[in-house]
């Protein structure tokens, strides 16, 4: 039961010994369908089906245009296969003449051999159509097709010499242009190719970025820079050789006064500590405490 799978897209049955096609009414967003190598004996129920643009009824048992009639309601079936079947009926191929199919598949029925102009009749009476059996279907094959319908084999042949006449029409334009941007080229010359500059070298770094390159090809303000980085190192230069040239006089002044230092007198030498009899014998005078503490000294040296 299918009845539920409304939203579904995509459906395949192929080699399921189906022989009838039903409950296909609610599939309403069905857009391809495959219903190939079963039992199929005639297409119905397929035309309630508004969306379906893939049909694949290939290895069926289909043999006329009243097996196929409903296909004719499928507005928007655009690839139709039909091929290994049993369809021997011109006006099948009539019918599907009529519908607006890009892609048609009718390999494997006897009507491809029976039919008269089959290739060429359905190239020229289905203008979308881009796919027919196992060929594509190229557009100066289409107007081939029509010139013979309409004139026979005589205006197929005019139609064909038409159409060489315009490729090599094509061609010459084509070698015309070729020639004349060659022409530019040579009278507007490109800049002369550098293999220096596909080295791994930061842009203005290389030395070698404008060799060989004409005067109006340079770039005058890199020059500029460099000769700007020239001066300022010249400036530096002369700066250092000035200091250089005032250096001797002003080093011979520490030399000079080094032998006045060594002449002037050192500082005072802190006298060294006497004996503590001394310290107190000098101290006495000063103190009365002090004279005490001094002969008390001296009785414990005695």
């Amino acid at each position: 039961n299918l009845g539920h799978l409304v939203n579904l897209r995509c459906l395949y049955l192929g080699k399921n010994m189906i022989e009838h096609i039903e409950e296909l009414n609610s599939l309403t967003n069905l857009d391809s369908l495959d219903l190939s190598d079963n039992y199929i004996r005639k297409v119905e129920n397929i035309s309630c089906l508004p969306l379906l643009r893939t049909l694949n009824l290939s290895g069926n048992k289909l043999q006329s245009v009243e097996d196929i009639q409903d296909l004719a309601g499928c507005s928007s079936l655009t690839s139709l296969d039909l091929a290994s079947n049993k369809i021997h009926d011109n006006e099948a191929v009539e019918m599907l003449a009529q519908m607006p199919l890009s892609l048609l598949r009718l390999v494997g029925n006897p009507v491809v051999s029976s039919y008269k102009h089959y290739r060429k009749t359905l190239l020229a009476r289905m203008p979308g159509l881009n796919y027919l059996d196992e060929s594509p279907c190229f557009p100066n094959d289409r107007r081939l097709a029509i010139a013979f319908l309409e004139g026979g084999i005589q205006a197929e042949r005019a139609m064909r010499e038409q159409i060489r006449a315009e490729e090599d029409a094509v061609r010459e334009a084509h070698r015309r242009a070729f020639d004349e941007m060659v022409e530019r080229a040579r009278a507007n010359p490109p800049p002369p190719h550098d293999p220096m500059r596909f080295r791994a070298v930061p842009p203005g770094e290389s030395e070698s970025d404008e060799e060989g390159l004409p005067p109006s090809y340079r770039n005058h303000s890199k020059r500029k820079g460099k000769a700007a980085a020239a001066a300022d190192t010249t400036g530096q230069a002369d700066a250092s050789s000035a200091g250089d040239a005032a250096g001797p006089s002003t080093s011979a002044q520490p030399a000079e006064a080094a032998p006045q230092q060594q002449q002037q007198p050192g500082p005072e030498e802190v006298p060294e500590p006497e004996a503590a009899g001394s310290v107190l014998e000098e101290g006495a005078s000063t103190s009365p405490s002090a004279a005490a503490a001094a002969a008390t000294a001296a009785a414990a040296a005695a």
